[in-house]
């Protein structure tokens, strides 16, 4: 598709398409023709990452995190394939829903499982449980409730435990 300077355009076609991507996972987004209009004028694009803060992780990973709007605060279980994806939209808002509502947009703790099935058993598991056992399972990985991920450069802080449920 090429561009034609038209920001109506762009507009129709590139956003909607690219923030469907986003939403699917797609790596369509790092389209060149789409770049070259969204640096065009990066103001008429306020829900499409920037490819510098958008990670495309080389290998999805069934994963479960915990995430907290703040030390102690509210706490979101989820489950996802992609957990450097799946943050990049809590952070940026993508979705309208709990997480956004209430800005739980830290990540405190996070689980790697060998399947997706894995991942959505321990997922239900840990929404079953009472809130002083979520918050007890953060305290023992991460004391401090330091946020994983870093949205600036899409890097997440490994912690020993995700290594060893990696490896079962």
């Amino acid at each position: 598709m090429t561009v034609v300077g038209d920001e109506g355009v762009c507009a129709s076609s590139f956003v909607i398409a690219a923030q469907a991507a986003i939403h699917d996972g797609c790596h369509w987004i790092h389209s060149e023709c789409f770049w070259e209009c969204f640096n065009a004028s990066p103001g008429h694009y306020p829900d499409v990452p920037h490819p510098r803060r958008h990670h495309v992780s080389a290998m999805k990973r069934p994963c479960v995190y915990i995430l907290a709007s703040k030390r102690d605060g509210i706490l979101y279980v989820g489950v996802t394939s992609d957990l450097w994806q799946r943050m990049s939209q809590h952070v940026q808002h993508l979705f309208e829903g709990f997480t956004a509502k209430y800005n739980v947009t830290q990540l405190v703790y996070y689980e790697w499982h060998a399947t997706m099935d894995e991942a959505i058993v321990r997922e239900k598991q840990l929404k079953n449980w009472q809130r002083a056992w979520k918050v007890r399972l953060v305290h023992e990985t991460n004391r401090e409730w330091r946020n994983l991920y870093n949205f600036d450069t899409s890097e997440i802080e490994e912690l020993p435990h995700a290594i060893e449920l990696a490896e079962r």
